[in-house]
């Protein structure tokens, strides 16, 4: 007997109506070339009837003509078969349409998982190492928890840049500690194959993290009485100023006479620079357009501020420039006698009579006040000697993302208790190690000539695992296992795992990685200077080298690339093993609901009919009481 159990839209849990429709079951291991949800376990499409118990599970009265609020949304669920669990926890009840039923699909296994993996990389806390120290002898060698310096070259090429020194040691981030952190971070603990923790994937961005908004803050502020009738006309008059704090920055006064006041300020990094203006002007008589404005003399360009006529008037607003590294800041306020301020006679005036200009006698007395204050900074790279936060800096726009590209690399399948909260991550060996755990399904084998075989979908004879190419450096890097069926394609491209291919150096300590994250510049003198331009990740290998080093010093690393083949040799052995033949056996058993809650794809079955051990790739359209079809790969 089913039970469909499924938590509504406020929480509670009710028993769902099934009416005659039974779900169909299918029960799957990953796709290795992907992860999706539907990868896992899920059922054929289910109607549910529109009785008044689901139209309130499902957010209606009960009136089916109601439309639901929650069409194409997912409800966790349940499903029991004579207390057999077929879908557990983690499984999700996804509502597809509402026609003269409500049209769903249990999704079970890993989807609950993998929705949650579906978060920003800079919500990982992975800590951080101080980036670009003077001296790294001591800490920059020293391991961490996720992170090692290894030498390295970072010019984009590496050809002329091979000769890295200690201090020019970049840090690299452990994947291995790091796919751990983020499924535990996640509220999962993480069973897997041995896989080495030399393995490391490199910083490819600078991206600052927000403590840096508000790094900076410095101010200057002045209050200046003066005569605009003496300023001739068409002539601009910049106010002198008086520093009041300087805040972390080094924040000046420029200039000696009065055309050329103002306060100056170096910028440390490049960034964006947000400044806060105050500008308060008094007069009783008509005045010039009085302002301020910001001047990049190292990139000569100007920003107004703010440019008003005629007084008494008031500004306060914020302005963003954008600057690079060591620019020249300056920041007055000015005021300018235009020809256009007059009093015009008072008089009737006919069309064509000539209008007369008189400027005023008197003295025009304006108290001007203005307050200049760099509130922030938001820097476009990680600052020299500032915080470099490892999690966000790696190149990878979600937690899902990188697991992902973890599971491709070693090959890993998942499945997920969401019972017990364990993701076990394990490649195709764990196969072979359990054959003394098999399941003997050889009675459940239902005993007609049923037995069909058929060509393995989706690989070829040659197949091939890739990594991004690196076309700036003409790099390519490609895996690959051949499987002896020449029924199948020549070759096929699995997926390509997003890890950049890169080159290797010989230098001074031997054959090091290069990471092409930074560009050589040289100006028409010939002087050479090196910009970060960033790139993407490079996966590489860590090599501890023990050269005389006078204790307290800590031993040095070096990182060099890791290839694709590597991974396709060590990690994708046994499934080139288990593919030899590249062919699937389909199968019919009569299963009971204990099976099914007790199946695990991780442990094989034994049909003595054939006295071999085989893989389940997938139990299609199981219905309790009712005869299954199962696709089996021979070990």
């Amino acid at each position: 007997m089913y039970k469909l159990l499924i938590e509504d839209l406020n929480g509670i849990w009710r028993i769902a109506d099934l009416g005659d429709d039974k779900p169909a079951m299918n029960y799957q291991a990953n796709n290795i070339a992907e992860l999706k949800d539907r990868q896992a376990n899920y059922s054929q499409a289910l109607k549910l009837p529109p009785t008044k118990n689901n139209c309130l599970i499902f957010g209606m009265s009960d009136s089916f003509d109601v439309v639901s609020v929650i069409p194409y949304k997912k409800l966790n669920c349940r499903l029991f078969s004579n207390d057999s669990i077929l879908a557990g926890p983690g499984s999700t009840l996804a509502i597809v349409k509402t026609n003269d039923s409500f049209e769903t699909q249990i999704l079970g296994g890993n989807a609950d998982f993998f929705d949650t993996l579906n978060k920003p990389m800079s919500e990982l806390d992975l800590g951080y190492v101080n980036y670009g120290e003077a001296d790294l002898t001591n800490q920059s060698f020293a391991t961490g928890e996720f992170y090692r310096y290894c030498l390295c070259t970072t010019v984009k090429g590496g050809a002329n840049y091979v000769s890295p020194l200690e201090r020019d040691a970049f840090p690299m981030v452990l994947v291995m500690p790091t796919f751990e952190k983020i499924i535990t971070q996640n509220g999962y603990s993480l069973e897997f194959d041995g896989v080495m923790h030399t393995y490391a994937t490199t910083i490819c961005s600078m991206i600052p993290h927000n403590q840096y908004m508000t790094e900076f803050n410095a101010s200057c502020t002045m209050n200046y009485i003066f005569n605009l009738k003496n300023i001739p006309l068409n002539q601009t008059y910049y106010f002198p100023v008086e520093i009041v704090s300087s805040g972390l920055a080094s924040l000046s006064a420029f200039g000696t006479s009065h055309t050329d006041r103002g306060c100056q300020y170096y910028a440390r990094e490049s960034g964006n620079i947000t400044i806060k203006a105050s500008l308060i002007v008094s007069s009783t008589n008509k005045c010039g357009n009085v302002g301020l404005l910001i001047k990049n003399v190292t990139q000569d360009t100007i920003t107004t501020i703010y440019n008003q006529q005629n007084g008494p008037f008031t500004h306060n607003g914020n302005t963003t420039i954008e600057v690079n590294k060591d620019d020249e800041i300056q920041v007055m306020c000015f005021a300018h006698n235009l020809s256009d301020v007059y009093e015009v006679i008072t008089g009737y005036y006919e069309s064509g009579d000539p209008i007369y200009l008189v400027f005023p006698d008197s003295d025009w007395n304006i108290d001007v006040f203005f307050s200049i204050e760099f509130i922030d900074i938001e820097y476009k790279l990680v600052p020299i000697n500032g915080k470099l936060y490892l999690a966000e800096n790696i190149g990878f726009d979600t937690q899902f993302d990188f697991v992902k590209a973890v599971a491709q690399l070693f090959g890993f399948t998942f499945l997920v208790d969401n019972d017990t909260k364990i993701v076990r991550a394990y490649t195709m060996k764990k196969l072979y190690d359990n054959k003394v755990n098999a399941k003997d399904w050889s009675a459940k084998l239902h005993d007609v000539e049923s037995s069909t075989e058929y060509a393995i979908a989706g690989y070829a004879q040659n197949n091939f695992i890739r990594f991004e190419d690196n076309a700036s450096d003409n790099i390519l890097d490609k895996g690959n296992f051949e499987v002896n069926n020449e029924t199948l394609d020549v070759w096929k491209d699995l997926f390509t795992i997003k890890f950049e291919a890169g080159l290797d150096n010989l230098t001074s300590d031997g054959i090091v990685a290069n990471i092409p994250i930074q560009e050589r510049k040289t100006d028409e003198n010939g002087s050479s200077t090196y910009e970060f331009i960033g790139g993407k990740p490079h996966i590489v290998i860590i090599k501890n080298t023990t050269p005389v080093r006078q204790p307290p010093r800590p031993p040095k690393y070096v990182a060099t690339h890791a290839k694709a083949q590597d991974f396709v040799n060590l990690y994708y052995f046994h499934l080139k093993q288990m593919l030899t033949n590249a062919r699937w056996k389909e199968e019919i058993f009569n299963l009971t609901d204990e099976d099914i809650e007790e199946f695990d794809q991780f442990v094989p079955v034994y049909i003595q009919k054939y006295g071999a051990y085989f893989y389940v790739n997938k139990i299609k359209n199981f219905v309790s009481g009712e005869l299954t079809k199962c696709e089996l790969v021979k070990l």
